[in-house]
């Protein structure tokens, strides 16, 4: 979860995308770019709201997509070589539901996936929007994968894209492990827990997190059909895929900021998560997160987790701890 074997981060970008700043666009939605030109792919995975769902409820999703469209999608359809797309699926009848075809029909910002759209069918949902972006945008570079009750600063994240190109990212996210849940009522039930064992190994939670090009094209896309499944639990199915690969994870606690910060990229309340009914438009009103400010300065800050050192540590211990201390300090500095 660090830089490859004696590769140092690049002072500058690398990839450049921070500075595809040129040609701009318009509208919420914004055109597409041409497969070979598309580098930066962010699906939204959404879902038609429940029958019996309040208006601007929690499980008001088409209130969750309005919200997006007022905010940062508007700004992310500004930059070249970007495009977000809301990802649906499909009912059981293999119909796409009547309010999301009428949506997609007046806004044209949809991704529909020929899978069935289901809690349960949530690994299978994403990995087909692995396997479509790869096959659609040869191009692309990053496809971000983010719930829609996550808010993302765009800009921000074209810088941070930059640094992980530097540093040879291929996995990046708020990481993070966990129980595995073995009781099959519970909303999280992991099939292969057998196998797993009692915890589950260091992924990233599911609210946002980020894949290179390298390891959808490389890992998942030609393995699609092999891939193990874990239901509704798809952010623990995507760390499983990778963990056998040689892609370098790496934890990015500014994908997971609970405000605006001069370091947030995505925020959402890992507490919850997500975000909270209405925070979009909230955090939209922020003067650190309206998107027409773009002032930052090359690199972006990095976040660091805090470290707290174990009660009365043996001596092993304390090592140990005083050198993961270290190793994320050295990890900030490298790149200021």
């Amino acid at each position: 979860m660090g830089l490859r074997n004696g590769e140092a981060a690049s002072p500058q970008p690398r990839s450049g995308l921070s500075g595809r700043t040129d040609a701009l666009g318009g509208g919420s939605k914004g055109p597409l770019p041409g497969p070979e030109d598309l580098r930066v792919f962010i699906g939204v995975q959404t879902a038609p709201s429940p029958a019996n769902a309040e208006p601007f409820s929690k499980y008001d999703y088409a209130a969750r997509r309005h919200a997006i469209r007022q905010t940062w999608m508007a700004e992310a359809a500004r930059f070249p070589h970007m495009a977000v797309r809301f990802v649906v699926g499909r009912g059981p009848d293999g119909q796409l539901d009547p309010g999301l075809a009428a949506e997609a029909a007046e806004f044209g910002d949809f991704m529909v996936l020929d899978v069935q759209d289901c809690y349960t069918c949530l690994t299978n949902k994403s990995r087909a929007m692995f396997v479509e972006v790869a096959r659609a945008f040869p191009g692309v570079e990053w496809v971000v994968k983010a719930d829609d009750d996550t808010y993302i600063l765009a800009w921000r994240l074209l810088m941070a894209l930059d640094q992980y190109a530097a540093a040879g990212a291929d996995y990046i996210g708020c990481l993070d492990t966990g129980t595995t849940r073995s009781h099959r009522l519970h909303r999280w039930y992991e099939p292969n827990w057998p196998q797993l064992g009692t915890n589950y190994f260091t992924r990233a939670m599911g609210s946002m997190y980020i894949l290179s090009s390298r390891v959808v094209r490389g890992v998942i896309a030609p393995r699609q059909h092999t891939l193990r499944q874990s239901l509704s639990a798809e952010d623990s199915a995507v760390g499983m895929w990778l963990l056998g690969s040689s892609a370098l994870f790496l934890d990015d606690l500014r994908l997971c900021s609970l405000g605006c910060s001069e370091a947030s990229v995505g925020m959402w309340d890992p507490r919850e998560q997500g975000l909270s009914p209405g925070a979009a438009l909230v955090l939209h009103a922020n003067p650190l997160c309206q998107a027409a400010v773009r002032q930052d300065a090359w690199p972006l800050p990095y976040a660091v987790r805090p470290l707290k050192p174990p009660r009365n540590p043996t001596p092993a211990q304390r090592e140990a701890w005083e050198r993961e201390d270290a190793r994320q300090r050295a990890w900030a500095q490298m790149r200021k």
